[in-house]
């Protein structure tokens, strides 16, 4: 219905990025307890033994953090090229020059600005004082282990010898924190076998630990609540939803028509040609104009699947995909109008049913979301070209990554 705007996507890959990363090596949990805004004790979320490329606000970006980030970008660059990561024409490219400069060094600055965003929404989360309980700690935990005992599940029910898929997982799953480890045949932890094995087909690729990535997908979850928490309450004026509605009503708006189709080539049991079948549409519109019932000319005619369901009618927005000469009809036709469609399909014998507005009340809530979203993205904006956000890089590290 409303298109979701390019800025929020763009945070929403950044954060699904940086989420990928999250380890247990050389992790300690915070023992902090303090209240907070929520009056509920602060949950002990992992804290990784590792160096700060950069600062972001009141934010020190990890190693790890960055490196996933980079990780993306060097791949994206190297796929183009059809080069594998890590093999010397894979190397040579990167360090050539493209633009005026080194392909690593630019793809070093898009991932530091990609990484920058997050930053930015874990710094701001800090200032005001947001925090992850213990059980949603608890919760991100659970998933991510879950999602490793499926993993390995997935590759080792019908085929152990077969090469897991090394795409970075939407939902990855955790080391054993909080559960107890099962055993197999011959005594070795499975769960740690498991780990071990979804650390070097999917996280290896990302230099990436699963305490790294359990880490992340713990601060990604505490940037969703900062932007639940900042977008409940954003406060949308009736002066702002109605102007909003009037920008976007036409695209609302709904059609009804019936239609039977002909296509271009008939079917397996009554083949034609184009020229043949549009001849026919022709026959059914005069038919249909001369007060033929619709819905029996749909039954004796029509070559589309759905017609025996829902006798030819359909309902849909501008918004919506369909074929765009049918849409276009439906919304410049009036009452009583009939006609002939053709499409890639082959000849729509079409029907003007009718067209309904959709009252602002059947879409308030989805529009008070997208204004609200859309106020969270300009604050995000803004953020970006503060200098409190600036990253301020820390050379002796961020010189030392490639």
């Amino acid at each position: 219905m409303l298109r979701k705007s390019k800025k929020m996507v763009s945070i929403a890959c950044v954060v699904l990025s940086l989420a990928v990363a999250s380890g247990m090596t050389a992790c300690k949990k915070d023992e902090s307890a303090d209240a907070g805004k929520d009056g509920e004790a602060k949950g002990k979320m992992l804290q990784i033994d590792a160096k700060t490329v950069a600062t972001i606000g009141n934010h020190e970006l990890k190693d790890y953090e960055y490196i996933i980030s980079l990780e993306s970008e060097k791949n994206t660059l190297l796929a183009g090229e059809k080069l594998e990561a890590g093999s010397e024409q894979a190397t040579a490219f990167l360090n050539g020059e493209a633009d005026g400069a080194k392909r690593i060094d630019t793809a070093k600055k898009n991932a530091l600005n990609a990484a920058k965003q997050f930053g930015i929404l874990l710094s701001m989360a800090k200032d005001d004082n947001l925090y992850l309980t213990q059980a949603e700690v608890d919760a991100v935990n659970d998933g991510l282990k879950a999602e490793i005992e499926k993993y390995e599940a997935s590759t080792s029910a019908e085929n152990p010898q077969a090469a897991p898929d090394q795409s970075v997982p939407q939902t990855p799953a955790t080391p054993g924190i909080a559960a107890k480890a099962s055993k197999d045949k011959d005594g070795t932890d499975a769960y740690k076998k498991a780990e071990e094995e979804f650390q070097k087909t999917v996280l290896s690729p990302y230099k990436l630990t699963v305490e790294q990535y359990t880490a992340l997908m713990q601060s990604n979850k505490l940037t969703e609540k900062f932007y639940q928490t900042y977008t409940d309450k954003v406060e949308i004026t009736p002066e702002e939803l109605n102007k909003k509605y009037d920008e976007v009503k036409d695209t609302l708006e709904t059609a009804t028509v019936k239609h039977v189709l002909l296509m271009n080539e008939g079917t397996e049991a009554k083949k034609r040609t184009k020229e043949e079948s549009k001849a026919l549409a022709e026959e059914v519109l005069k038919k249909l104009n001369a007060g033929e019932d619709m819905e029996k000319l749909v039954t004796e005619y029509s070559e589309d699947n759905g017609a025996a369901t829902n006798k030819g009618e359909y309902t849909f927005t501008k918004n919506d995909s369909y074929v765009q000469s049918f849409k276009d009809w439906a919304f410049a036709a009036k009452d009583g109008d009939t006609g002939i469609v053709e499409s890639e399909y082959g000849y729509h014998v079409m029907k003007f049913i009718s067209r309904q507005p959709k009252p602002l009340a059947d879409v308030k809530d989805d529009l008070t979301k997208f204004l609200r979203d859309q106020k969270f993205e300009e604050m995000i904006t803004a953020a970006e070209k503060d200098a409190k956000y600036e990253p301020v890089i820390n050379h002796e590290v961020y010189d030392a990554i490639n």
